[in-house]
């Protein structure tokens, strides 16, 4: 045993050197998430001297990668060549291909006992870290917020998102919940079973919008624009008192900055956490878990036309400020869709602070549990600074547009920002359909076979599970990640368990899954076994579907099915129209002698209908 093998079976040092390996793999990844991509890359690349680095930098890290998996895969695969293509799907197929070696490897060297136990064990839960294991590090155990004010979500698929505004600030006119039809053709965010939505309540405001005057002027050399104090006041408002004190000082500003923290782990549609806002005197922290119900009283600002809202990247927070509080935007300006105007060589917040104030803003919570209470002072600290030196970037990007481009740099900006505040919120629809686009971003392999390589009971699987996954995560207010991750889901809907140990050997299994294995069990064991009461039942509702307008669904599910029961013998038509006890009835005293079929014979049936 060398050397370098006593030192990894060492306990001590091997969780020093596993800490170190993760600990480079984050610095790669946050290094490499920071690279321009898109269109930003284009302009970048269109650079000669940073073609060449990159050009340098790529081939350093495909020789590093190449020269690592060919050490994994001596004795047993055939050696990558380092002419193949890395942006090859194939490649990353050969890559997989390893990786199940080593995982294979791994499992054999601890059946056998060997020496290497520890180590392989340990690489091997390495190997199968996932999204839900890595969100578990900042993921706080505690009880959901959102059990105060439950009576107000509605996960439903049949209902479309109704507004939550309360009084109407700065009206043109009053507002009414009038539903208004879909246009017939379809819509992509029609609510499964309905017909109608309500339409956007500030609509008229943002279409007839006059901004202000100085907003549309070009900015006098002699402008001041004072660099942000960084002791200036601070204000948390977490009390109804707090924030009529923040409204008092706010409403006449001509100018504000606005941010989200949000969390859409532990709940079905999300859930705004914090709302950050600054003038360019003072930052405040609200808490809208505390001020849930107060929050509409920000609509005398935030849809105010004369108070221009300075917010970056905001499409999102356009929308969940209207889910949660009724809150609407009328005057607003995305920092970045003017940095994008500008040709930025990166696009991001952190970017523009330092470019125009020389700082460096560290990310390191980004995804950390913005739902605990009370919040750690370095959180607060993070939160104030993404609104903090936001209207000192606006005055310096907003005399560059004007510089550069000239008024059209500006109004085009205003008017892509109007678009995104125009856009109304709505519940996540559910596809039918959908588990076919997870066969679209996964990774194939022995494990997961491309779509059109699955059997119509791995597709009739994996829709049932695709349609638990969504019901579970809407009655129990969770995502669809806490509930099932889609890899998951592809890795059960491909195996179809008809054990306990075989269902858990398709881990790793999140927490919901795990409390949920015997139903879970249940139902792939039904899903082997075809019996003729179910699939007259089956026919029957899919009857009543038709009547109700789901042809869609219906066609699927019929074409999901057929080769599974072509082995059936033809039910009489008339079977369908007699009350269901008699047909019961009926099938129990005919049928009684029909074998169902085994998981076995439904693939010699489905090879017999090729």
């Amino acid at each position: 045993m060398s050397s370098l093998d006593k030192a990894l079976l060492n306990t001590d040092t091997e969780d020093q050197f596993i800490k170190q390996l993760m600990s480079s793999v984050a610095q790669v990844t946050r290094s490499s998430n920071s690279l321009p991509k898109g269109l930003d890359f284009n302009y970048s690349n269109s650079f000669p001297q940073y073609r060449e680095k990159n050009k340098q930098a790529s081939d350093k890290t495909k020789e590093l990668l190449v020269n690592t998996l060919n050490l994994c895969r001596k004795g047993f695969l055939a050696p990558l060549k380092l002419s193949d293509d890395i942006c090859d799907s194939y490649f990353y197929e050969q890559i997989a291909e390893t990786l199940d070696l080593l995982v294979d490897h791994a499992t054999t060297s601890i059946q056998q006992n060997t020496p290497s136990d520890q180590l392989f064990s340990t690489a091997k839960q390495s190997l199968y870290l996932n999204k839900d294991r890595l969100i578990q590090e900042n993921v706080k155990d505690m009880v959901k917020p959102q059990l105060a004010f439950l009576n107000e979500i509605d996960n439903s698929r049949q209902t479309p998102f109704r507004p939550k505004l309360k009084v109407k600030y700065h009206k043109k006119e009053n507002y009414q919940f009038v539903e208004r039809p879909f246009v017939s053709g379809g819509s992509s965010d029609v609510p499964e079973g309905c017909n109608f939505y309500f339409p956007h309540p500030y609509e008229r405001e943002l279409l007839e919008l006059q901004y202000p005057e100085w907003l549309l002027s070009k900015p006098s050399p002699s402008q001041s624009n004072p660099f942000p104090d960084p002791n200036r006041p601070f204000l948390f408002v977490s009390t109804p008192a707090a924030l009529d004190q923040l409204i008092e000082e706010v409403k006449l500003e001509k100018i504000i900055a606005l941010d989200l923290e949000h969390h859409s782990f532990r709940s079905f549609q999300g859930l705004t956490c914090l709302i950050q806002l600054s003038t360019s005197a003072k930052d405040y922290i609200i808490d809208p878990l505390e001020l849930r119900a107060d929050c509409e009283r920000l609509g005398a600002i935030f849809a105010d036309p004369k108070i221009t809202k300075v917010l970056h990247g905001c499409e999102q927070d356009i929308l969940w400020l209207q889910r949660d509080f009724g809150l609407y935007l009328v005057n607003a300006f995305d920092t970045f869709l003017a940095a994008k105007e500008l040709q930025f060589p990166a696009l991001s917040l952190a970017h523009l602070v330092k470019y125009y104030c020389h700082i460096e803003l560290d990310k390191k919570h980004q995804l950390s549990d913005w739902r605990q209470r009370p919040l750690p002072e370095e959180m607060l600290k993070y939160a104030k600074l993404d609104t903090h030196y936001l209207i000192f970037i606006f005055y310096s990007i907003h005399a560059n547009l004007w510089n550069q481009i000239g008024i059209e740099g500006v109004e085009k900006v205003l008017f892509m920002t109007r678009k995104l505040c125009l856009q109304r919120y709505e519940k996540p629809l559910f596809d039918p359909l959908g588990y076919k686009k997870l066969f679209q971003t996964s990774v194939h392999s022995k494990y997961i076979p491309k779509f059109e390589e699955l059997n119509a009971l791995q597709e009739s699987t994996l829709s049932m599970l695709w349609n638990w996954r969504d019901e579970h995560a809407r009655k129990e207010d969770e995502s669809y990640e806490f509930i099932m991750s889609s890899a998951e889901l592809l890795r059960l809907g491909v195996k179809i368990p008809q054990s306990i140990d075989q269902l858990e050997a398709c881990g790793p299994l999140t927490v919901y899954v795990q409390s949920h294995k015997l139903a879970l069990l249940k139902l792939f064991l039904d899903l082997t076994t075809i019996n003729p009461v179910n699939y007259l039942n089956h026919q029957r509702n899919s009857k009543q579907k038709i009547e109700n307008h789901h042809h869609r669904f219906l066609q699927h599910e019929r074409q999901k099915f057929q080769s599974l029961f072509t082995a059936i013998p033809k039910i009489p038509d008339e079977l369908l129209s007699m009350p269901k006890a008699e047909t019961n009835a009926w099938l129990e005293e005919s049928l009684r002698s029909l074998p169902t079929l085994s998981l076995e014979e439904v693939s010699e049936f489905e090879i017999s209908c090729l």
